[in-house]
């Protein structure tokens, strides 16, 4: 669920390190220690921009890639085929759908060809699954065993169909999925953590000792205005105030360079997370991949070429001509060995 630009920038200020500077800022107001109050509230300003600029890119970023806008549907109206945006289906209408078509809306089939959709977004598996029409499943049948449906979001891979539309926009199972997925309530990183625990000591050492200013200053006599503003000095001085601006800092340099390998962060916070993990294993290939396939690295005769800058090069670096590269066929396999990987499609991380 996208953000508002109100809430990224109310994050910006939701710890204690700056919920502290704040707090000696607004005293420093009150007693007249306007060039204390002018730092303190300057050094809040840049590390709350700082963090909100790079908060904000991702999140446009991210509602880019939702083409629900521009998501069309053919459905039949008036004995004919027509083409409308998604947005205008409704309950009992009857779409018709295609190979590498995106189904618009959760439908159920009412006839289907050799039908074969992929269903990643919901169930996680990569695998295209085969729909019928003709198939009755149990209503409380798992959503990945449901043959007869159709869902929002998933991919035709296969064949063609045509399907009544039962739910639309946030009834749909995926719309489900992404509102579930907006009430969870995400872990404190531990980068988050160890801030909010230096913040508490911040708080509690710069409060004892401005109480301990204060209280002597007014035992030996002086004013209690002259000791305020020298208790709050001592508090703003315990504070430091490049801290939080450091730390946003360096986490939108990480951020700045994930993107370079498009992978979105949409909480810079998670950098520090990410920086810790070494290896990560997973068996969704085809979901976390664009499922292609593609030759990396060729050996046969004692000779080997890789895959560079789209062509192959040799162990010299030179480019190789199609001429010199065998044609791999099963019967050769013992002669030539190939080395494949399958290609990244963008990541984010939330």
């Amino acid at each position: 669920m996208r953000r508002s630009s109100a809430e990224i920038l109310f994050s910006q200020f939701a710890n204690l390190p700056v919920a502290l500077l704040a707090g000696t800022a607004l005293i420093s107001l009150m007693t007249g220690g306007l060039f204390d109050a002018a730092i303190v509230i300057a050094v809040i300003a840049v590390n709350s921009a700082i963090g909100f600029a790079s908060e904000s890119w991702t999140e446009q970023t991210i509602a880019s890639l939702d083409s629900d806008a521009t998501r069309t549907a053919r459905v039949l109206r008036s004995d004919s085929e027509q083409v409308i945006p998604a947005e205008q289906l409704v309950p009992g209408d009857i779409i018709a759908v295609h190979g590498e078509d995106i189904v618009p809306a959760d439908a159920r089939l009412i006839a289907a060809d050799r039908l074969t959709v992929n269903e990643a977004t919901l169930t996680g598996e990569s695998l295209p699954i085969i729909k019928a029409a003709n198939v009755l499943c149990a209503a409380d049948a798992p959503l990945a065993e449901r043959r007869n449906m159709l869902y929002r979001g998933s991919i035709i891979t296969g064949g063609s169909g045509r399907a009544v539309v039962v739910a639309t926009g946030e009834r749909t199972e995926i719309a489900r999925v992404q509102a579930l997925l907006g009430m969870a309530e995400r872990p404190q990183t531990p980068l988050q953590e160890h801030l909010d625990q230096l913040g508490r000591q911040l708080v509690f050492g710069a409060l004892a000792a401005s109480g301990l200013v204060f209280v002597a200053g007014l035992l030996r006599g002086h004013s209690w205005v002259l000791m305020l503003r020298s208790a709050v000095s001592l508090g703003v001085a315990a504070v430091p105030e490049g801290l939080p601006t450091m730390v946003t800092t360096a986490l939108a340099v990480g951020v700045r360079r994930l993107r370079a390998q498009n992978l979105l962060v949409r909480r810079i916070e998670a950098i520090e997370g990410l920086g810790s993990v070494d290896l990560v294993c997973f068996d969704k290939t085809g979901t976390l991949t664009l499922n292609r396939m593609t030759v990396t690295r060729l050996r046969w005769n004692g000779r080997e070429a890789r895959l560079a800058e789209g062509e192959y090069r040799g162990r010299d670096g030179a480019a190789l001509r199609a001429s010199e590269i065998p044609t791999w066929h099963a019967s050769s396999r013992s002669a030539c060995c190939a080395t494949t990987r399958r290609p990244r499609e963008q990541a984010m991380v939330a």
